[in-house]
């Protein structure tokens, strides 16, 4: 008895559900246009200041398939008719996925202040944060370097992230790979590389680039590359002149000196001759300098 009644009631139970239409028991999502046109009467609703239906009407469109431009239309119209009614959390849910959905969006410039103000809190809550500034790297190029002697290669490296490295790559003209340097870091983001010099001067062409890398290893900058490298020639130093030998200075006094031998010179004349001529004076000469 128990057995038939309940074969009775599930008898019951599925004629009552095929008969119920299939829209009824599974909602749809709206069609392109039927969520279109959802928008379209949701915007004139909340126009004609009917805020409440207009809020239905554009969630239902919301469940549709839109394109980009038409969600954005739905979801400002909803988020302004939910701030005039006053659900300004709902509001701000709102904002929110418009934002994120386009984030250059921008207010009409007549719309009210009370909904200006919850879409610019939301704004700056969900307003990405700037991208880092770039990693920059300013270096000189040497004007050449010395045969023999090792060439200094120095960068300054802006902005590196922490654990970065500045890394040089250099080559002669004779190899054909980059040989690989980690350069010393200094103070200020100074970096320091040390290319050896070359064995003669035929070789003496060396090739190189500056690459900073992140914390990963990934090249984040460089100054040259593998394809377009940076030059300098290594040329032979020059010889070091030869000291010349200093010119003895003459003395300031030498015009007193020839002076002084002149008179002298005369004197021993005047002497000679009055000796040859016999003089009375017993051979006697008598010379009188007066100095002045």
């Amino acid at each position: 008895m128990i057995y038939r009644r309940l074969t009775a009631l599930l008898c019951i139970a599925g004629l009552v559900a095929w008969q119920v239409p299939a829209s009824a028991r599974k909602p749809t999502r709206p069609d392109p246009q039927a969520a279109s046109k959802l928008v379209d009467q949701g915007i004139r609703l909340y126009h004609e200041g009917n805020y409440e239906q207009a809020i239905v009407d554009l969630g239902k469109a919301l469940k549709g398939d839109l394109e980009p431009i038409r969600q954005v239309g739905a979801l400002q119209y909803m988020a302004f008719a939910q701030a005039a009614i006053g659900e300004f959390q709902e509001a701000e849910k709102t904002f929110e996925r418009l934002l994120r959905l386009n984030p250059d969006f921008q207010l009409p410039t007549t719309i009210s202040p009370k909904i200006a103000d919850v879409f610019n809190s939301v704004r700056e809550r969900v307003k990405p944060p700037p991208p880092p500034e770039p990693v920059t790297i300013e270096h000189q190029i040497p004007d050449h370097g010395s045969v023999g002697r090792t060439l200094e290669i120095e960068a300054q490296v802006s902005r590196l992230p922490a654990g970065g490295k500045a890394r040089l790559r250099y080559r002669y003209d004779q190899a054909s790979a980059f040989s690989t340097q980690v350069m010393s870091a200094g103070r200020g983001g100074r970096y320091t590389g040390r290319v050896p010099a070359p064995f003669s001067p035929a070789g003496g062409r060396v090739q190189y680039f500056i690459e900073a890398m992140d914390d990963s290893g990934a090249v984040v900058a460089s100054m040259g590359e593998e394809k377009d490298p940076l030059t300098v020639d290594f040329i032979a130093p020059r010889p070091e002149a030869k000291p010349q030998p200093k010119e003895e200075k003459s003395s300031s006094t030498w015009w007193i000196w020839a002076l002084v031998g002149g008179v002298l010179t005369g004197a021993s004349l005047a002497v000679g001759l009055s000796l040859a001529g016999g003089s009375s004076d017993g051979g006697r000469a008598i010379i009188t300098i007066k100095a002045q």
